[in-house]
């Protein structure tokens, strides 16, 4: 069943923002979070002004749809294996969305952080956000955050002033945000090495992530474990690669989150084998309580792998919910509202 809502008007930041860098700062891999070095709130000095100059308010309205009000009336029923996320249909975004305020805490982004990758045989880093008023006594729900074939966790850098507006709503709780480099190869994004080959590098990252970089994150930071306090949400191929870790990594991510995903790990259209030939669980308490796919209007062929999505999780029995935003194509109009949308429903349950 799909039900349909088509209301509020809706922010439109220009791609610049999402272009934002994130802040230099390093961050000390061999310590502890407390011993890096930070960038203090580095998301509000760096897109304050990004968001005031490239910021426009367009009528339009969002489009959503999602499986409706069967999965609702089964999370309703005591149902736990589906998230109480379900039952927030409501996909529009309010006005200033991603909007820094000078009212806000958003937290320390720590950058360049270090740790050594048996699945690369290298060190590599990833960038993390320390929520406001972050308490290494106490435990934080984290969020992973992966980025697209040709991008970087730079993809992310509205997720800080995103998340921290969530927070100061009471729409979301503190969390820890992990943007990661998914490369776990010397082979880097611009090699001339074939696309095929760059493609099944970039999809090795489920090895990393499952072995080296959350064994870090937990044993470095407040982390809860569990799959109510971890998710995963990716963009572009970043998406079908969040879906691949899923599934790879069975029984760890309570949330998934797939913002405009490419379907080459299913067909190999774009692989000489597909990464993933079906969505598969053992064990139905091993999948995702929420899944939340989000798409462009505009771009024919998003929605297109959308379809192919839908019958991986169809056939699967994997419920998800969906968003297709009025007016947008594969661009930063799915990242913030796809961010936004996702961030503010998990952790809940």
């Amino acid at each position: 069943m799909h039900s349909t809502n088509s209301k509020g008007r809706r922010t439109r930041l220009a791609a610049a923002l999402l272009a934002a860098a994130l802040l230099a700062g390093c961050g000390n891999g061999a310590g502890s979070a407390a011993e890096s070095q930070t960038t203090e709130s580095g998301a509000q000095q760096t897109l304050k002004a990004e968001t005031a100059a490239a910021q426009s308010t367009l009528p339009e309205e969002s489009l959503a749809h999602g499986d409706g009000s069967d999965l609702a009336g089964s999370r309703e029923t005591g149902d736990g294996s589906r998230s109480t996320a379900f039952l927030d249909m409501d996909y529009s975004v309010p006005d200033g969305f991603a909007d820094t305020r000078d009212d806000v805490d958003y937290g320390t982004l720590v950058t360049g952080v270090t740790y050594y990758s048996a699945t690369a045989g290298a060190e590599k880093t990833f960038n993390i956000l320390l929520p406001a008023g972050y308490d290494e006594t106490k435990k934080y729900p984290v969020l992973y955050l992966l980025h697209g074939i040709d991008g970087g966790p730079q993809e992310w850098s509205a997720a800080p002033v995103l998340y921290g507006n969530l927070v100061a709503d009471g729409q979301a709780p503190p969390a820890l945000l992990v943007f990661v480099d998914m490369w776990t190869s010397d082979t880097d994004k611009n090699s001339v090495t074939s696309e095929s080959e760059r493609r099944k590098i970039f999809h090795r990252f489920a090895g990393d992530l499952e072995n080296d970089l959350m064994p870090y994150i937990r044993s470095h930071y407040a982390a809860a474990d569990g799959m109510t306090s971890t998710a995963i949400l990716g963009l572009s191929t970043g998406g079908a690669e969040a879906v691949h870790d899923v599934v790879s990594i069975p029984g760890v991510f309570g949330y998934l989150g797939v913002l405009a995903p490419e379907a080459d790990i299913f067909e190999g259209s774009l692989l000489e084998a597909p990464v993933l030939p079906s969505v598969a669980f053992d064990d139905k308490s091993q999948a995702p309580l929420y899944t939340y796919f989000c798409v462009g209007e505009k771009n024919e062929e998003d929605r297109s792998n959308l379809g192919k999505y839908e019958q991986e999780f169809d056939a699967a029995g994997v419920p998800y919910a969906e968003c297709v935003i009025k007016g947008a194509d594969h661009d930063a109009s799915v990242w913030l509202e796809g961010f936004y949308n996702f961030a503010g429903r998990i952790f809940k349950d």
